[in-house]
């Protein structure tokens, strides 16, 4: 049923996911400039003014439809081993949505031109915003949310003998 611990884990599953679209994924700060890696985006900033801008639109169609199906599965109650299916399968697309943030955007955005001829040859250091470690949050609930509808359905298998 929706007003089960399963549902609200996957809500909160789906919110955590979804605030991806609020906060920075990574920023660096170097030589007056600074570095930004939003889900959409890398930008290259000069005293607040857009210097160059590198595109990265997947992050923000992985973490949408993540979201979406994490929201989607709680309407899934009445088939409770396609929920516990469904629920794996989200948490599988967590793990991926924090691979491509972790190695893909953020790479790609270090790997900017501009930013390789201003950092001069040099590694350049930033830190990862929450919004990078959101998938991880998704990822457990969604795994806790999928052992909840496993002992409902142990209950129901047990209830089903007695009779």
């Amino acid at each position: 049923m929706i007003q089960r611990i399963q549902s609200v884990y996957l809500l909160i599953s789906a919110i955590a996911t979804a605030l991806i679209f609020v906060f920075p994924l990574y920023t660096a700060h170097f030589q007056g400039t600074e570095l930004v890696v939003d889900f959409a985006q890398a930008k290259l900033m000069t005293e607040g003014a857009v210097v160059d801008s590198e595109g990265n639109l997947y992050i923000g169609m992985i973490a949408g439809l993540t979201a979406a199906f994490s929201l989607g599965i709680i309407f899934l109650f009445n088939n409770r081993l396609l929920q516990i299916k469904m629920a794996r399968l989200a948490s599988l697309l967590h793990t991926v949505l924090l691979v491509s943030i972790m190695f893909l955007a953020v790479d790609a955005a270090k790997a900017m031109p501009s930013v390789q001829a201003l950092a001069g040859g040099e590694e350049v250091g930033g830190q990862y915003g929450i919004a990078s470690f959101l998938p991880i949050v998704g990822m457990v609930l969604c795994f806790l949310a999928s052992r909840a509808i496993m002992s409902d359905e142990a209950k129901v298998r047990s209830a089903n003998r007695l009779r």
